[in-house]
């Protein structure tokens, strides 16, 4: 106390069990305006109002009518473990709090957790003076609830929306990629003939971001990258967001997967391991109410398959370098590849030959891979390997075609299922990061319709190639 004095009080043991509890009831609602353990601080302000929606009528976690001047804070749950690549984190959602101001008489206060398996349903509404405000649903078991969150200008909504979308773009981070987008669903499995989640797909989704580490160098990690992420963004007729999905790409070694499409040849589908931190966000407009319901995030639970389809090549291959970190050096089809395997005992070949088949060369600084996909041939649907410049390549004619051999090629046959079992997703899916191990060496021929389709494959090759004058190596 001031001067020096110093205050004794002396209360009955019912006065004392009341100011204990006063004081607290203080504390426990002061500390939700504190990180926990594991949270961080995202964002914290002072609202210019709040006001609480509660479905219960009987609740009185706060006051039934709009109050101001309210503390706000936002906080991100991290989950930190080890793992034989070193130390990694995930994010497992935001938890908002608010409490009353000193202006007010009674001390009030809630928190609610936005887990990511929680879509988010927002609204963008104005006060009577034209302020800025953001109506937020929650409902989590028993607890149903609104709140409407009233700013202070827009650029503060806005960071405290897109922080909880998770598309809000931090210092350290940058835009690598952003690319537009014909359509976009997600399923689980290539197999599933519902075609996905019908809440989902009826947002037309127009725009791909892809979002990483700003300062990584030229080409920041995709593996082990804990702030590589893919946003997928619906937009209504003035541009304005009505759907978000942002997928945090955290992934480890092997488990990101691709496919590319072999009848629409501007598809990309993409395999996800059960994750637990994709974000959905959706505006709260007709049409779009059962979308929480619909879409109760399932990726924590199940693999999910996504398909992106673009307007062109280009865009689909700054897709593909964004979330792969692969560059794209060439993309065409042929119409057949064939693998010559040998027999066992007796110097016989046997020649698997495939239909039509995609057929991609992708590079990582001095590593370039050869991707193939391919539609129902009964010896696989996928295979990819390595380049290297002591490989040996020949051209050659076949009637009207023109053909590139790759001798004594070092590669993994493509994955089928054993006998009595049925095919699975993995199997149509490559990763570029951990290619799968290199166990066969057989000859593989690549047949084109035209010679131009197979000079422009030539081009991109490590090595020289005997027949050709065409060729990359030295370049």
């Amino acid at each position: 106390m001031p001067r020096g004095f110093m205050a004794a009080i002396q209360c009955s043991k019912q006065d004392f069990r009341m100011l204990w509890n006063i004081y607290d009831f203080g504390s426990k609602v002061q500390s939700y305006l504190y990180p926990r353990q594991d949270e961080t601080i995202a964002f914290r302000t002072q609202l210019r109002g709040f006001h609480y929606f509660d479905a219960d009528p009987n609740s009185r976690n706060f006051p039934k009518e709009a109050v101001g001047q309210c503390e706000v804070g936002l906080y991100e749950k991290l989950l930190k473990e080890g793992s034989p690549t070193g130390p990694r984190t995930f994010h497992r959602g935001y938890r908002l709090a608010v409490v009353t101001g000193p202006r007010i008489r009674t001390l009030s206060g809630v928190t609610h957790f936005y887990s990511p398996q929680m879509p988010i349903q927002y609204a963008y509404l104005r006060g009577d003076q034209r302020e800025p405000m953001l109506q937020l649903a929650f409902k989590d078991g028993k607890t149903k609830c609104r709140m409407v969150l009233s700013f202070n200008d827009e650029g503060e909504r806005e960071k405290f929306l897109t922080l909880l979308k998770g598309s809000y773009v931090h210092n350290d981070e940058e835009v690598v990629a952003e690319v537009a987008l014909q359509g976009h669903s997600i399923s689980q499995g290539l197999a599933d003939v519902k075609g996905g989640f019908p809440a989902l797909q009826r947002l037309p989704w127009q725009v791909a971001r892809i979002i990483n580490d700003k300062y990584a160098g030229d080409a920041p990690p995709t593996v082990l990258a804990e702030k590589l992420r893919l946003e997928v963004t619906s937009v209504d007729g003035q541009g304005a967001p009505v759907g978000t999905i942002t997928d945090r790409i955290n992934m480890a070694p092997g488990e990101f997967k691709v496919r590319l499409g072999t009848k629409d040849f501007l598809t990309v589908h993409i395999l996800r391991h059960p994750q637990s931190d994709m974000t959905v966000s959706v505006l709260d407009r007709p049409g779009l109410a059962d979308a929480p319901r619909e879409y109760k995030t399932p990726s924590a639970d199940h693999r999910l398959s996504g398909t992106y389809r673009f307007s062109s090549f280009k865009d689909l291959h700054a897709f593909e370098a964004g979330v792969t970190g692969y560059t794209v050096l060439f993309d065409g089809a042929a119409a057949s590849l064939n693998i010559s395997r040998r027999r066992m005992v007796v110097p016989v070949y046997k020649k698997w030959e495939s239909g039509t088949a995609r057929i991609q060369v992708v590079q990582q600084e001095k590593t370039i891979q050869l991707l193939a996909f391919f539609e129902d041939w009964h010896h696989g649907q996928a295979m990819g390997f390595v380049l290297k410049g002591t490989d040996v390549y020949e051209v050659f004619g076949k009637g009207n075609k023109a053909g590139l051999k790759l001798v004594d090629a070092k590669f993994p046959l493509p994955k089928v299922p054993e006998e009595g079992r049925d095919k699975t997703d993995d199997m149509a899916f490559v990763s570029l990061d951990m290619p799968d191990y290199a166990g066969e060496h057989d000859d593989i021929s690549i047949v084109f319709d035209d010679e131009g389709e197979r000079d422009r494959l030539i081009t991109v090759l490590p090595a020289a190639v005997k027949g050709s004058r065409l060729s990359r190596a030295g370049k």
